[in-house]
């Protein structure tokens, strides 16, 4: 959501609501906005990630491929998956731990749209997708629920994502490929040391399989 600042939210059954960007968090493809919500919109729960079972059916809402307010069905394939997403144009290289992956077609523009249980209960939000080819059905990866939530109730409190949720020890970590390319752990890329903030001590770079 580079530079949008306001927008509107239209249910599929309904007239639009003037919409706020609050803020955004753009590694994580999450974003808070604000809206006058129309009359009888309910809000939607969020699941319990602790209570995830592979095997569960689940449907990914979105606009793939530009298809408006489309539903692809599929399962919860794993949970815990790390993702590593390549550098495109002026993204970054990402790596995205302790991922919901899924059968559920997820494409562009599914992403940022909702994994839902069939009970109604939000899954997550999925983020990312891998395939191996032309002829292979992509898997898709989704933000679980615990992990956007806090996300959100950040970006509400303080514009800005202040916390991950894990451990911060201060190294600059990059993703360690095989031969192949595929992802075989982290490298210690540099080390801030806790007793003196602004200088950094370099380490060489180790990996550690996950």
């Amino acid at each position: 959501m580079p530079g949008l600042e306001h927008g509107r939210v239209r249910p599929a059954w309904r007239r639009g609501s003037c919409a706020l960007l609050v803020a955004v968090a753009v590694p994580k493809d999450v974003a808070v906005v604000r809206i006058d919500p129309p009359r009888g919109l309910r809000p939607a729960h969020w699941a319990d990630s602790a209570d995830l079972v592979v095997g569960a059916a689940v449907l990914a809402m979105g606009n793939p491929l530009a298809l408006e307010g489309a539903v692809t069905e599929g399962i919860i394939s794993a949970t815990g998956r790390t993702v590593t997403v390549p550098a495109t144009g002026a993204s970054p290289q990402l790596t995205l731990p302790d991922m919901v992956q899924t059968s559920a077609g997820v494409h562009p523009m599914t992403s940022g749209g909702a994994l839902v249980a069939l009970d109604g209960t939000v899954v997550g939000v999925p983020t990312a997708w891998v395939t191996a080819g032309v002829d292979a059905a992509p898997a898709g990866f989704a933000i679980p629920a615990d992990d956007v939530r806090s996300l959100a109730d950040q970006l509400i409190a303080d514009g800005v994502v202040t916390r991950s949720g894990r451990a911060d020890v201060g190294a600059q970590l990059t993703t360690v490929l095989d031969g192949v390319g595929r992802p075989r752990g982290v490298g210690v890329v540099s080390v801030e040391p806790a007793d003196r903030p602004t200088g950094r001590g370099s380490a060489p770079a180790t990996s550690s399989s996950r």
